[in-house]
């Protein structure tokens, strides 16, 4: 192997070069993709976040119909334990209207995404958000739930 990277400086050059070129484009695209929001094993709550269930379907849209009542997501503080309702950062839920544009798009296998859907002039547009006891849910492009984002 030794002797033919010797004999062959220029191939072993563009060999590596390839191969440095192949990492750093998986990079850049992997850091360029943001997350759905709707992951496989998600979190939801049907009691404002007194207890929880996993739910490992990708394809649920919150609000969904869980033995009887609305579930909505969970979303947990980071570095806390997941699972834990005493980690419970926010609630999410899509308005009816966002909802229903995000059932009517095609399904694919992460399940649908609402900061991808089409037409939405804002990525945080027919999301609800709310922390666990609120009385009342606040639109996420609201300038009030930057409060609710402040984990101080």
């Amino acid at each position: 192997m030794r002797e033919a990277v010797r004999k062959h400086p220029a191939i072993t050059v563009t060999v590596t070069t390839l191969c440095i070129l192949a990492v750093a484009v998986r990079v850049i695209r992997s850091r360029s993709v943001s997350p759905p929001l709707v992951t496989p094993a998600t979190y939801y709550t049907c009691d404002d976040g007194k207890t929880v269930f996993k739910d490992d379907d990708p394809h649920h849209i919150a609000p969904f119909d869980y033995q009887g009542q609305e579930a909505v997501q969970v979303f947990f503080v980071p570095g806390r334990t997941v699972g834990n309702p005493d980690s419970i950062w926010y609630l999410r839920k899509l308005t009816a209207a966002r909802k229903k544009q995000m059932e009517s798009m095609p399904a694919t296998s992460d399940g649908p995404s609402p900061e991808c859907a089409p037409g939405s002039p804002s990525p945080f547009a027919g999301q609800l958000i709310k922390r666990p006891g609120d009385p009342s849910w606040i639109p996420m492009d609201d300038p009030r739930a930057a409060k609710i984002f402040n984990l101080q």
